[in-house]
């Protein structure tokens, strides 16, 4: 008896993924065109008025700053801060949505299905260290920007297991077309 797969339902849910996304896109763009306040991570002790007493900024952790009116460089520094991570997060759905349509179509096992999922490994794990670096340089000059102190930016390692991930599936479908390769070779 052959049980009914997910597929169909997996392709729904990483469309609206992917119309989510274009949505968050366009309000992203939206609020950079509409030059909206932009929220700035500082690092140290700024001295912040209206405290209650006994209360004071983190020395060790940054403080949360908005700046009501940004200006040019302020904007494009906040769009080069999300967009790379954005993009991956866009390209690894286009990947799996073309991969699970063609599971759907035809074949799961198919070179091609194994090559878009050992390059979403790949552009994963170089993708999220050039992501980093671009934010971690948006960061600090967005941070820059607006206090002496500057600001930084933490790697994601749930970027590299994923990118592992991926690889490793790939791998393990790379192995099994070639067994069934050969079992057919013998049969």
């Amino acid at each position: 008896m052959r049980r009914r797969g997910h597929l169909g339902e997996f392709e729904i849910l990483l469309v609206v993924a992917l119309v989510i996304g274009g949505v968050g896109l366009l309000v992203g763009a939206w609020r950079l065109v509409a030059r909206e306040p932009v929220t700035v991570a500082v690092e140290g002790a700024p001295v912040l008025a209206g405290l209650a007493p006994g209360v004071h900024a983190d020395p060790a952790g940054p403080v949360r700053v908005v700046v009501e009116d940004p200006t040019g460089p302020q904007l494009a520094w906040e769009a080069l801060r999300t967009a790379p991570g954005f993009a991956l997060i866009v390209f690894t759905l286009v990947m799996l949505l073309l991969v699970v349509r063609s599971a759907r179509r035809g074949d799961p096992f198919s070179d091609a299905n194994i090559r878009r999922l050992a390059l979403t490994g790949w552009v994963l794990l170089v993708g999220s260290a050039v992501a980093f670096g671009l934010e971690l340089v948006a960061v600090t000059q967005l941070s820059q920007s607006v206090s002496a102190s500057g600001g930084g930016a933490t790697y994601s390692f749930l970027w590299a297991f994923s990118s592992l991930g991926f690889l490793a599936v790939a791998e393990v479908l790379r192995r099994g077309r070639a067994l069934q390769a050969d079992l057919a070779g013998v049969v």
